[in-house]
């Protein structure tokens, strides 16, 4: 997932935030990326989520894997449904909280996610 969200933020994001685990970035990294950088943030979250879900049986082999992954899509299966616009838009309302500023963006993907479910 980290390699997956790492080449579609590109060069310059990676280098900046080359020093940081994903795990560690939050808010304050959320307000930095440009809209373009967010919403490939949460393309790969998103992706990383789905592969990373998959039983170990059909994960390794890439054409079961893609097989499964295009069925969950027709059928609108994934754990989290929503188009990545959405929670792209969701997590910029989200880090506009000052208290929210300092929760891991993967935390606040999945508070929003939660949100979205009520």
């Amino acid at each position: 997932m980290l390699l997956l969200a790492g080449a579609l933020l590109g060069a310059g994001a990676v280098s900046a935030l080359a020093n940081r685990h994903w795990l560690l970035l939050d808010g304050r990294d959320w307000q930095r990326f440009s809209g373009a950088e967010r919403e490939a943030w949460t393309q790969g979250f998103l992706a990383g989520h789905a592969v990373g879900r998959l039983p170990d049986s059909v994960a390794r082999d890439t054409l079961a894997s893609a097989t499964a992954l295009e069925q969950q899509r027709q059928e609108g299966t994934f754990a989290l449904p929503y188009a990545s616009p959405v929670y792209t838009a969701r997590l910029g309302d989200y880090y506009r909280w000052e208290n929210h500023q300092a929760h891991p963006l993967w935390r606040g993907l999945l508070n929003v996610h939660a949100e979205l479910r009520r």
